[in-house]
């Protein structure tokens, strides 16, 4: 069951005629703006904080790898680029 803003005012001006302008204000202000259905309840954020520290555990991680892997292959090629320029050296 959906309710609009047109189902509200329609609710506000039935409680203001039974119970007066005041409390209808106190008792329509109490009632949440979208349906319960629609509202995230505290496991709702902290389920999405986790899976959030997760991905960027994850992403992290990922990225050192790929860091540690550039840094290591260009390390193997400078070291064989300086023996080889050591054995030119030698060998004239």
């Amino acid at each position: 069951m959906r309710t609009d803003e047109h189902d509200r005012h329609e609710l506000f001006r039935a409680l203001e005629q039974v119970i007066g302008a005041e409390p209808a204000r106190t008792l329509m202000e109490q009632l949440p703006p979208r349906p319960w259905d629609q509202l995230a309840t505290r496991d709702d954020l902290s389920n999405g904080l986790q899976l959030l520290e997760h991905r960027l555990v994850a992403e992290f991680r990922a990225q050192i790898i790929a860091q540690n892997r550039l840094l290591f292959f260009s390390m193997i090629g400078a070291i064989f680029t300086a023996a080889s320029l050591a054995f030119a050296a030698v060998r004239f």
